[in-house]
C-alpha cells in the first residue's frame, strides 16, 4: 500500500476543508527553508551529512545553517566541518553553488554539556536567529553504558528544549529518534509510550550511582528492550512529551538506516553501521554463516528517504496549530514494501560477485545458521582465520585474522536481537504527511517506500561501498572479477581434491589406484599454480 492510501482519510479531508473554505494550503517545503536560518546537531554523523546537503542543494538560499561539532582528535570544528564540505556527497552543491560553505557555520560545542557548552555569544546568535531545529546527534552503540547513553541520548534533549523555549524566532523542532524505542509492543503505533522510569528519577539516581552499580542495575532498568541505546532513546521521546511545553516539535523515527536510494546519487554510505558492515564483511569473504531468520522481514531504509521525510515533517509542524502534541512518524518500509532477510542475502550475493573487491579473503559465499550452531560457525569462520593466521606467522607478517574475527562476532551478537524478531509499525502518519504533500514536492522530497526496487537498490548499495567506503575504481572490476573466478576455480579443485583423498584413504589399494592418486594430485597441483600465476 503506496503512503496515503487507506487510512481514515483525515488528510484528504483536511485539504478539502482548506480548498472549500478558501484557505490557502501551506506554500511548498522547498519554499519553507528560504531565507531561514537553522540549527543542526550531529551533522558529523551519517544522517546529518546527508540531511545538510539536501538543505543546501535544494534550498541555495537559505539563510544560514548553525552546526554544533565538538573538537575531536585535536581538530577544532571547522577544520571538521571542512573536511566534511569536502566529502564526495557535497560535490552536485559545490558544482551547482561554489560558495556554499559560506552559509554554514561551525559552533563549538557537545551535547553532553551544559548549554551545548556554546560560548556565551555563540549561544546568544543562535537563540537570537534560529527558526528551524534538527536534532540528529546521539550515541548509536548498542553497548555503551547507561550513563553515557543517557547523557547523550536524554540530557542532550533536555538541554536542547531548554534552549529552544528561549528562541523568540522558532518555527518548528524535528528530534530524531529510532523505530526501535518501543521493541516491547508487538505493534508499535506512532504514539509516544510513557510506560518507562521517569526520565527526572533515572537522571537522579544516575547523580549518586557508581559505574559497577550502575551497571548491575542496568538490565533491570532497561526490561524487554534490547540495549541502553533504545531504551534511552525512548525515555528521550517522554522528554519531548512532557517538557516541549507546547514547543512546534515532532518526532520521526527511522528503522535501520542504510546507503541513498537516489540522492545525491544512488549507493552513497559512509559508515559500517546496520546492515553495511554485514555486507562489506560477505563482499571480503569473511562472513559465511548469518544468524539470521531468513524468513522475516528486514526493515532498511534509505538515508535519502529519511531526510526527506525529516524535511517534510519540519514542514508540516511549521503549519501545525499550536497547542498540539507532537506527532510521530514511524518511517519504516517493511509495512508498505516488505523485504525479507533470504532476498537480503540473494541480492547481496549477487551483487558482490558482480562488484567485488578488489581485495577478498576468500570468495564471497554466506549461508542463514541457527544462533546454536557452533560447529558451523567453527568451520565457516574460526578454522580459516586459525590456519590464515598461521600462514602469515609463517611468512613473517602479524597475524590478524582471529582479531578480526573476534570483532566481527562481536558486532554481529549486538544486533542478532533484531535479526531473529520481526517487528509490525503502523504508519498512518506517514501516509497522510505524503498524502497532503503537493506533486511538486513529491517529486523534490519523495519517500514513498514502494518506488524501491531491492535489488537494484543493494546492488547499488554494494557499488556505493566500494566506492565511498573502500575508495576502490570501478575501472578495476575486470581485474577484480578475474581474481574472483580464479578464487572460485581453485576452491572447486580443492573439493575435488578433498573427495579424491577420502575416496583413496577408504577404499583404494591397489598399484593402479597409487598411479591414479599421484596423476591427480600432480594435476590440481599443476592447476592452482597455472591460476596463481595468471596476470591480474
Amino acid at each position: 500500500m503506496k503512503p496515503g492510501e487507506g487510512g481514515d482519510g483525515t488528510a484528504s479531508q483536511e485539504i478539502q476543508d482548506k480548498q472549500c473554505s478558501g484557505e490557502s494550503m501551506p506554500p511548498s517545503i522547498k519554499r519553507l527553508y528560504v531565507g531561514q536560518t537553522i540549527f543542526i546537531t550531529g551533522v558529523s554523523g551519517f544522517l546529518g551529512k546527508a540531511l545538510l546537503e539536501k538543505l543546501l542543494r535544494v534550498a541555495p538560499n537559505v539563510d544560514k545553517i548553525y552546526v554544533l561539532l565538538r573538537p575531536k582528535k585535536g581538530r577544532q570544528p571547522r577544520e571538521r566541518l571542512e573536511t566534511i564540505l569536502q566529502s564526495k556527497i557535497y560535490d552536485n552543491v559545490k558544482a551547482a553553488t561554489p560558495t556554499f560553505a559560506e552559509k554554514v557555520i561551525p559552533v563549538l560545542g557537545d551535547i553532553t554539556l551544559k548549554d551545548y557548552g556554546m560560548n556565551e555569544l555563540d549561544l546568544q546568535d543562535v537563540i537570537e536567529n534560529t527558526n528551524l531545529v534538527f536534532h540528529v546527534a546521539a550515541t548509536i552503540r548498542f553497548d555503551e553504558s547507561l550513563r553515557c547513553a543517557f547523557s547523550q541520548n536524554v540530557s542532550s534533549v533536555q538541554t536542547l528544549l531548554r534552549i529552544c523555549k528561549q528562541m523568540p524566532q522558532l518555527k518548528g523542532i524535528v528530534h530524531v529518534s529510532t523505530a526501535y524505542c518501543n521493541l516491547d509492543k508487538e505493534i508499535i503505533e506512532e504514539v509516544i509510550y510513557p510506560d518507562i522510569v521517569p526520565p527526572q528519577k533515572l537522571l537522579d539516581a544516575l547523580s549518586w550511582m557508581d559505574d559497577s552499580l550502575i551497571e548491575q542495575v542496568t538490565p533491570k532498568l532497561i526490561g524487554d528492550l534490547p540495549n541502553t541505546y533504545t531504551f534511552t532513546k525512548k525515555l528521550a521521546e517522554l522528554v519531548v512529551a512532557t517538557e516541549s511545553d507546547n514547543l512546534p516539535i515532532t518526532i520521526v523515527r527511522p528503522s535501520i538506516i542504510g546507503a541513498s536510494w537516489k540522492e545525491p546519487v544512488p549507493g552513497w554510505i559512509d559508515n559500517y553501521y546496520g546492515g553495511t558492515g554485514a555486507m562489506f564483511l560477505i563482499g571480503k569473504g569473511l562472513l559465511r554463516r548469518l544468524c539470521a531468520d531468513e524468513k522475516l522481514k528486514v526493515d532498511l531504509i534509505p538515508v535519502d528517504i529519511t531526510v526527506n521525510m525529516i524535511l517534510a515533517a519540519c514542514w508540516r509542524v511549521v503549519h501545525t496549530p499550536k497547542h498540539k502534541p507532537p506527532v510521530i512518524y514511524n518511517c519504516c518500509s517493511s509495512a508498505d514494501n516488505p523485504f525479507f532477510w533470504h532476498n537480503w542475502l540473494s541480492f547481496t550475493l549477487k551483487s558482490v560477485v558482480e562488484y567485488p573487491h578488489d581485495i577478498v579473503f576468500r570468495t564471497p559465499h554466506c549461508l542463514f545458521a541457527d544462533p546454536s550452531s557452533n560447529f558451523q560457525i567453527f568451520m565457516n569462520h574460526w578454522l580459516p582465520a586459525y590456519l590464515g593466521d598461521a600462514w602469515r606467522f609463517m611468512c613473517g607478517k602479524r597475524p590478524r585474522l582471529i582479531n578480526d574475527y573476534d570483532r566481527m562476532h562481536k558486532s554481529l551478537d549486538a544486533v542478532q536481537f533484531f535479526m531473529i524478531r520481526e517487528f509490525k509499525w503502523v504508519n498512518q502518519n506517514v501516509r497522510k504527511l505524503w498524502q497532503i504533500m503537493e506533486p511538486e514536492d513529491r517529486k523534490e522530497f519523495p519517500f514513498d517506500v514502494t518506488e524501491i526496487n531491492w535489488d537494484t537498490y543493494i546492488s547499488n548499495y554494494c557499488i556505493g561501498i566500494k566506492r565511498y567506503l573502500m575508495n576502490e575504481d570501478l575501472s578495476n572490476l575486470p581485474q577484480a572479477r578475474k581474481k574472483i573466478a580464479r578464487r572460485r576455480h581453485i576452491r572447486w579443485g580443492t573439493y575435488a581434491l578433498l573427495v579424491f583423498i577420502i575416496w583413496r584413504l577408504m577404499y583404494s589399494k591397489s598399484l593402479w589406484d597409487k598411479s591414479l592418486w599421484a596423476s591427480r594430485i600432480n594435476t590440481y597441483l599443476k592447476t592452482t599454480k597455472a591460476l596463481l600465476m595468471l596476470p591480474s
